[in-house]
């Protein structure tokens, strides 16, 4: 009988590993927290009917949070999309940055040593990552979500940068093919939204 993971596997690693960059990688980043798709909500429309009986109207729970947010995500994949959408297998790796909560820290500020390193609540990331493939077809980095055949999301902790997602998404042509390697800069937007 077969194990699921290989024997060799150390969990020590870091989860991201990088080779080589190929033609293309996607790079995008967005400020704020991440919004999720897929809690629903309905309501009857005042004012429309079908044959004579009230119209139940279907909208995302978070609706105009998550309008805006995607819409911020779909203009920073834009500015490194591919010259034409990826009609491919795809790997996406979502990295989620949160605050901490001020209970982690000491009254001088400084974290204390029992303090969690990894954020055990927040928002579904099942549901975080269906806004993001929603909006990296829109930006056109795929012709469909469906190409995405790998997806790795990881919820850490700012420590005081700023809350934020990061999306990254490659062509892969083999089983476990590693993230490349990044470029030495990438645009991450501009955090200031008086512009």
């Amino acid at each position: 009988m077969s194990s699921l993971f290989s024997p060799e596997e150390n969990w020590d690693e870091p989860l991201q590993r990088t080779v080589p960059a190929p033609a293309w990688l996607g790079a995008a980043c967005v400020w704020g927290p991440a919004q999720s798709q897929g809690s629903k909500r309905g309501f009857i429309h005042p004012h429309l009917k079908r044959n004579h009986k009230p119209v139940v109207m279907i909208v995302d729970d978070n609706d105009k949070a998550l309008k805006s947010w995607r819409q911020e995500l779909v203009d920073a994949m834009q500015r490194h999309k591919p010259v034409k959408a990826l009609d491919c297998p795809v790997a996406v790796n979502i990295v989620l940055y949160v605050p901490r909560p001020r209970a982690h820290y000491r009254v001088s500020g400084e974290l204390k040593p029992n303090a969690p390193l990894l954020p055990a609540s927040g928002r579904d990331i099942d549901k975080v990552a269906r806004a993001i493939l929603d909006a990296g077809q829109i930006a056109r980095w795929w012709v469909n979500d469906a190409r995405v055949c790998s997806l790795t999301i990881q919820r850490r902790y700012d420590d005081g940068i700023g809350e934020r997602t990061w999306v990254f998404a490659w062509e892969v042509d083999h089983p476990g093919q590693l993230q490349p390697e990044l470029p030495e800069v990438i645009d991450i937007g501009d955090d200031d939204s008086n512009d």
